[in-house]
C-alpha cells in the first residue's frame, strides 16, 4: 500500500522477517516495518540510537540487528539494547552487519580514518583496521563465501580494495588483500556477491 505518510528518504536496507511476516525498511528518517497492513516507523524516540538506518541484519536467534550512525541497536524481548563506541564499537557509525556461521557478529563503519571492522563474539571484541592488513577503514560490503571464507570490500573514491578472512578454528584472520593490480575493476570496492561459486567484486567507477 502507499502513503503520503511514509518518511522513505534514502532507503538504505530492505530485510523480510518471514517468520514474523514483516517488510523492514532502513532510510534516512527511522526503521519502518510493514505487517498486517499496516506501516509502523521506528526513530531515536522509540529507543533507535539514531534515525539514519544503514544496515538490518537478522541473527540465527532471530534478533534483529540495526545499525545506525550513532551505534547498533538489538531487538530484543525486553526492548531495544544499543551498542555504541563506549560498549566497544570502533566508530558509532555502522554501515553493514553480517553474522558468520559460527554466531559472530561483524559490523563494519564507515567513518575512515577511525573505522574498520569490529568483530563480536561470546561478549569479546576484535578489532581489523589498516593497522593489521584492512586496504581502507571504510567498509562497505561483507559476505561469507560457500568455500567458508569471508570476504570485506572497502574503500573511498578510488582508494581501497577487497580482503578474504580465514577461520582457523579459533580466529578470522587476513590471508589475503586484493586491489586493481591483482585484477580488480577498480580500487574501492562497493558490493560483493556469490553466484555459483564464483564472486563478484562491484567498483565503485570501474564496473565489474
Amino acid at each position: 500500500e502507499n502513503s503520503p505518510d511514509l518518511p522513505f528518504v534514502y532507503v538504505r536496507a530492505l530485510l523480510a522477517d518471514e517468520a514474523n511476516q514483516t517488510l523492514w525498511v532502513g532510510h534516512q528518517n527511522g526503521l519502518s516495518a510493514y505487517s498486517n497492513g499496516l506501516w509502523q516507523t521506528y526513530t531515536h524516540k522509540d529507543g533507535l540510537p539514531d534515525a539514519w538506518v544503514n544496515a538490518l541484519m537478522l541473527d540465527s536467534a532471530g534478533r534483529l540487528w540495526v545499525g545506525t550512525n550513532s551505534g547498533v541497536a538489538i531487538h530484543e524481548s525486553t526492548g531495544w539494547r544499543i551498542l555504541t563506541q563506549a560498549d566497544g564499537l570502533l566508530g558509532d557509525m555502522v554501515n553493514v552487519i553480517l553474522e558468520d556461521r559460527i554466531g559472530g557478529i561483524w559490523l563494519g563503519s564507515y567513518i575512515a580514518p577511525r573505522g574498520g571492522i569490529s568483530y563480536l563474539k561470546n561478549d569479546i571484541w576484535q578489532y581489523y583496521t589498516i593497522e593489521n592488513g584492512l586496504p581502507h577503514n571504510n567498509i562497505t560490503s561483507l559476505i561469507e563465501t560457500s568455500d567458508g571464507y569471508l570476504w570485506a570490500g572497502c574503500g573511498l573514491n578510488d582508494r581501497g580494495g577487497a580482503v578474504r578472512f580465514s577461520f582457523d578454528g579459533e580466529n578470522w584472520e587476513i590471508d589475503r588483500s586484493l586491489n586493481k593490480n591483482d585484477g580488480l575493476a577498480g580500487e574501492k570496492v562497493r558490493s560483493l556477491f556469490e553466484d555459483l561459486g564464483i564472486i563478484w567484486f562491484g567498483s565503485e567507477y570501474d564496473g565489474l
